[in-house]
């Protein structure tokens, strides 16, 4: 640890673990000489640093910091010395305390000293603690509070702002107590004091820090160059440290003469564990042909039973063969027997399609009839209808003949009676003529309104039919766009919780699942347990593998139908899956390693799960490829163990050479269950849903369209409605004044023209009364070309479904044929392993029997052999081998006894001692040397920092003592002279350089105000080099006249406000009613003494 001392910009460092050693009297080493050539500064020099130190610190000097802790707040004694009771309330910077003799002022310096863990002897009071009990009394106490607030705090959260050190002398014993602020009693130890004093770096014992009135009277007065070069070094703490090392150093010649001691003695024990060491050699063989001879008898003993054991072991062996045989048989029944049921179950399932096809296709072959049936009646109707259609035209024909034979007769009658008629009737005629016309024109549009209100009738039921059709599209746009929003809904929930993938109900299911009691608790969803390794497969994969992915897998029934129940409560479509064997080697059945395979692009936490993908899915023969001609090409090729390909834009590729045929896969729609990247997902779900949404919009604007273009042609066919009316009214008008005309005309007209005028009347109204027929039979026409068109889209409906049918139902018929091969099979397999179980039973039985009988006789034998030998002894030889080494063994050991008279026992110990001395020897050596060489570095470096620290100090030291001579207008310097430990001041007074020059003075030929005004600078300048907070000096004034003890005086108070942190004690008996007090210092006027007490 290293203490900083800091005093106006210069910092010390103190290595505090370990001081250099003292230096030889007399010496004259190179550090000192260099020391001494700094320390040769020129007079002049030197007080020309002075004055510039002295103006530097008049013009930056400033008020000191008071210290936050490790300063006396109050000192409080009782029955201590000659007094009754003492108390001081000091101050946190100066503090004076004043009186006369007996008044008690030394007695505080003795009671901060003892109180903070002083020696007695230190005092120079007394030599032991009870020498300060006052006399007539039993104890003596002392009650000393610190501060300790701030940041440089002593355990503040244990002791508080206050640490109140307690100290009671008694005549029999002492006590000691370390009270925290409120009272509470923290440590009654003196470790504890001495930290606290190590924290606040008090030093009590330092006479540098505490001067007595005693050791105050001797340095200012008396001391000699040597004594204050001891001062200077105890006060410093050099001295400490400088008879520390000179231990350490001593202590580690002892240590080198110690390790030369041990090598001189390492050669006779070496010689001495030779000489062991052979003779233990010849023990040890001899020892090792006992435990041998031991060994054997034992072996011996259990050669018996080891012979019946490894009988017993052959049979085992054979009996462990038969048992895996039997065990793999009964996997390979029970894989037989699940066999069976999937194939049976397969049949089942091929046989309930077929006949759920059947049932379909029954039913739409007898709706096609139903169908047929209707149509025929309609074509009947229709054939019917055209036939009075034809009938009509051809009486039409007929009618418009016999007019046109009428005109002929009438024309050729006019002609013959050439009839002149008059003027009048021929207006009527041309009348007659022109509203002929007319209703010709009429006529025309009237069946040009008729057709067209025909043609509108036919494109209002268009687009009634496409109206309809568009409300479908609608419907379906519009469940794309729930679905696709339950989509994003369902990959949103996926996000936050990956069970949703699977369904929305799974978490609750997976909660319920964990909550109950299972035999074998369920596996799933099955793509839990399931990542992509390549994320570009996923959308292949999430269709292919479909349902699976959410799928259970179970072991048992009970299990499977507890599941069930639990789905079933959710609404849960999840199938359930039931396990056959849990794992099993499937690479035979792999493709070769060129091939993507479903299994190889998906990694599986579970081999159970993987091994339901492969049984499932087929995943291990079903191979990935990117192109549908490269996949066609592998097909074709027929690779060995690939059973399907699927490419990546979802084509499902099967079978092999010509016969090869494509299936396009349903795309999965639900948030990703492969993988945990749900933004394509969730783009490919809002891509659907704002294409749904805008088919749907699109959908809705046609729809409007053709609801308007609905409105227009009705609302056209009424317009042609009218027309035809209006064209009918016109004509039925034309034809009353054609009539009138022809009355008039009648009047004039022969008779026979007349009958025939009225029978060409009667044959054009023949021809109205056939138009209206017609008009019927076209709208009974277009009523049955109506009522046809949805039995028409449905027979149509049927005839695809039907074409379908036929497709699939090949592929139906040919998977219930192989279902049906698989099936016997399955058989043939499951009757054939429970035969090989049968047999192999049998020799199971025989190998047990037989095992029982060897193992009883086998029992015996180890209790014969562990009465001999207890502890089992592993052998392979015969007897006869084991008692021939015995023999063998035994004459050898005899022969040796004969040689030698010692026993290995005592041999072995003897080596063993032996060998123990040297290795402690040389652990020594080694350990003790390397001690040597790490402390003597340490040494010579910290004999470096003593020595740099000295020089420091010295310096400071000699820079601070001028200073404080100029206060008083003197000049002088400090000379250090290390190697002869002097320490002498050389001042010169304003006088002497008046008259002598400038040429330094010893103090003994100053006055003695003069000496001890030198001797208080030379305090001041040595209390700058240590970092003690509390300083304290008694009687310092008592050899100094008027002038100097007021210079001092008022020095003293400068450097105690300028200071920062330091708290001074000052004692003196003499007035201070003429020095100039503030505010930082305090002043403690003692009670004048009762002379009946003082001693």
């Amino acid at each position: 640890m290293k203490r900083g001392k800091r005093d106006n910009g210069l910092l010390l460092e103190e290595d505090t673990d370990g001081p250099p050693h003292k230096q030889h009297k007399g010496g004259n080493s190179e550090d000192d000489d260099q020391l001494e050539e700094d320390e040769e500064i020129d007079a002049a020099q030197m007080q020309i640093v002075a004055q510039e130190q002295r103006q530097d610190q008049t013009q930056k000097k400033s008020k000191g910091r008071v210290a936050a802790a490790g300063i006396i707040q109050y000192v409080e004694v009782y029955n201590f010395m000659c007094h009754k009771y003492l108390s001081f309330d000091l101050g946190p910077q100066l503090n004076f305390i004043i009186g006369h003799n007996g008044s008690g002022k030394s007695a505080i310096l003795t009671a901060i000293t003892l109180a903070l863990g002083g020696r007695a002897t230190a005092t120079n009071r007394g030599s032991s603690l009870k020498s300060f009990i006052k006399s007539g009394q039993s104890q003596a106490q002392i009650i000393l509070k610190l501060k300790n607030e701030g940041t440089e705090a002593y355990k503040q959260d244990v002791y508080g702002k206050t640490i109140v050190v307690e100290r009671t002398v008694r005549d029999i014993g002492n006590a000691l107590k370390l009270k925290s602020a409120s009272g509470k009693t923290v440590s009654t130890t003196r470790q504890e004091l001495t930290a606290i004093c190590d924290h606040f770096m008090i030093q009590v014992d330092n006479p540098m820090n505490v001067l007595s009135q005693d050791q105050a009277r001797q340095f200012l007065s008396a001391s000699h160059a040597k004594e204050k070069y001891d001062f200077f070094l105890k006060g410093t703490q050099l001295t400490q440290l400088s008879d520390e090392y000179q231990l350490i150093s001593e202590n580690i010649s002892s240590a080198r003469d110690a390790t030369v001691h041990k090598k001189e003695r390492l050669p006779a024990l070496e010689e001495a564990a030779n000489r062991a060491h052979s003779r233990y050699k010849e023990a040890t063989k001899a020892r090792d042909q006992q435990h041998k001879l031991l060994e054997l008898k034992n072996e011996l003993a259990w050669s018996v039973p080891a012979a019946m054991q490894r009988d017993i072991d052959a049979e085992e062996k054979d009996y462990e063969v038969a048992r895996q045989r039997m065990v793999a048989i009964e996997e390979a029944l029970q894989t037989a027997e699940m066999d069976y049921q999937e194939t049976q179950a397969e049949v089942q399932k091929y046989e309930s399609i077929t006949m759920d096809e059947d049932s379909q296709l029954n039913a739409l072959r007898k709706e096609k009839e139903a169908l047929n049936d209707h149509f025929k009646v309609h074509k009947t109707k229709l054939q019917n209808n055209r036939k009075e259609e034809a009938d009509l035209n051809h009486y039409l024909n007929e009618i418009q003949t016999t007019i046109r034979d009428f005109e002929n007769q009438k024309n050729e009658e006019y002609a013959r009676l050439q009839i002149d008629h008059n003027a009048q009737n021929d207006e009527t005629r041309r009348k007659m003529d022109e509203l002929q016309e007319q209703i010709e024109l009429h006529n025309q549009s009237e069946l040009e309104a008729l057709s067209n209100v025909d043609e509108m009738r036919n494109q209002s039921e268009a687009l009634s039919n496409e109206f309809a059709d568009l409300k479908r599209q609608k419907s379906g746009w519009e469940s794309n766009i729930q679905q696709s929003q339950q989509d994003i809904n369902q990959i949103r929930a996926s996000q936050n919780d990956r069970q949703a993938a699977f369904g929305n109900k799974m978490p609750e299911i997976i909660r319920e699942i964990e909550r109950q009691q299972w035999n074998e608790k369920p596996i799933g969803p099955l793509g839990r347990y399931v990542k992509l390794v390549d994320n570009k497969w996923s959308k292949v994969l999430e269709s292919v593998l479909g349902g699976t992915l959410n799928a259970f897998a179970c072991s048992n029934f009970q299990d499977r139908k507890k599941l069930l129940g639990i789905l079933k409560r959710h609404g849960a479509s999840s199938g359930v899956i039931q396990m056959g064997e849990r794992t099993f080697d499937f690479s035979n059945g792999e493709p070769s390693s060129e091939f993507v395979t479903i299994d190889r692009v998906l990694k599986c936490e579970s081999s159970e799960v993987r091994c339901i993908l492969v049984n499932q899915s087929r995943s291990e023969s079903s191979i990935l490829v990117r192109d549908r001609q490269d996949a066609d090409k592998i097909m074709r090729n027929q690779p060995n163990n690939v059973t399907s390909c699927y490419v990546l834009n979802g084509l499902f590729q099967v079978g092999g050479g010509v016969g090869s045929s494509t299936i396009t896969l349903p795309p999965y729609k639900g948030a990703p269950r492969l993988t945990t990247d749900y933004t394509e997902a969730r783009r490919i779900a809002e891509e659907r849903l704002k294409e749904a949404r805008t088919n749907y919009q699109g959908i809705q604007r046609q729809e409007m369209s053709t609801s308007a273009r609905v409105e227009e042609v009705r609302q056209e066919a009424m317009r042609h409605k009218g027309e035809q009316n209006r064209a009918y009214n016109e004509k039925r008008n034309c034809e009353e004044k054609i009539n009138q005309l022809r009355e008039s005309l009648q009047s004039v007209q022969p008779v026979n023209i007349s009958a025939l005028d009225d029978a060409i009347t009667e044959q054009k109204e023949e021809v109205g009364k056939v138009q209206q027929q017609y008009a019927a039979i076209a709208s009974k026409q277009h009523e049955l070309n109506s009522s046809i068109q949805p039995h028409m889209e449905r027979l149509s409906e049927v005839k695809r479904q039907l074409a379908d049918y036929d497709k699939t139902r090949q592929n139906i018929e040919e998977n219930l044929k192989h279902a049906h091969n698989a099936n016997n099979q399955a058989v043939a397999a499951l009757n054939h392993r429970r035969k090989q179980k049968q047999q192999e039973s049998e020799k199971v039985g025989v190998f047990e029997s037989k095992l029982g009988r060897l193992e009883r006789d086998l029992k015996l034998a180890f209790e014969q052999a562990d009465e001999i030998c207890p502890g089992r002894v592993n052998t392979t030889r015969t007897v006869t081998d084991i008692q021939r080494d015995i023999q063998g063994i035994e004459t050898a050991l005899h022969a040796r006894q004969q040689r030698s008279g010692q026993g290995i026992e005592a041999v072995t110990a003897e080596y063993h001692r032996a060998l123990d001395a040297v290795d402690s020897a040389h652990k020594d050596i080694n350990e003790m040397n390397a001690f040597i060489r790490q402390l003597k570095k340490a040494l010579d470096l910290r004999t470096q920092k003593w020595l740099q620290f000295r020089k420091h100090i010295a310096m400071r030291a000699k820079y601070q003592f001028m200073f404080h001579l100029s206060v008083r207008g003197y000049y002088g310097t400090i000379n250090f002279n290390h190697s002869e430990r002097r320490l002498d001041l050389m001042v010169q007074t304003d006088d002497q350089l008046a008259t002598q020059g400038r040429r330094d003075k010893d103090p003994k030929s100053l006055s003695g105000g003069e000496k001890s005004f030198s001797t208080i600078c030379l305090l001041l300048s040595l209390w700058e080099a240590i970092g003690c907070p509390i300083r304290c000096l008694d009687e310092f004034d008592v050899f100094m006249d008027a002038v100097n003890r007021k210079i001092s005086m008022k020095m003293m108070i400068e450097t105690a406000k300028s200071s920062t942190g330091i708290q001074y004690v000052l004692i003196t008996p003499q007035d201070m009613s003429s020095i100039s007090l503030g505010k930082e210092v305090k002043v403690h006027r003692m009670k004048d003494p009762e002379r009946a007490n003082v001693g």
